[in-house]
């Protein structure tokens, strides 16, 4: 396990760190909250793909912008736009102010 740099974006921590490694991430409340789409691959369409955040429950972002530090667990999942059945999920451990990504 090694420690990173700031990881400027979501989708780059989401899709391009390694499992395992530990970030001090900034803009962990970001990460946490994240609500955008990107372009990724979709393996269960086997191509590139326009992903989005899938929010089971409801939407819910916290006001408190240290609201991620010291979360413990927490999940993001996103979902393939070309097929909403087709759902990634990714778990990240927030201890202090690091997250790192399982």
């Amino acid at each position: 396990m090694s420690t990173s740099e700031t990881v400027p974006t979501a989708q780059e921590f989401l899709i391009e760190t390694p499992l395992y490694e530990i970030a001090d991430l900034e803009q962990g409340r970001l990460l946490r909250y994240f609500d955008e789409t990107f372009d990724s691959y979709c393996p269960q369409c086997n191509s590139h793909s326009i992903f989005e955040r899938y929010w089971q429950y409801s939407k819910s972002i916290g006001r408190d912008q240290s609201s991620w530090i010291d979360c413990r667990v927490f999940s993001i999942q996103i979902q393939c736009t070309r097929d909403r059945r087709h759902k990634q999920l990714f778990i990240f451990k927030a201890i202090g102010q690091t997250i790192q990504h399982f």
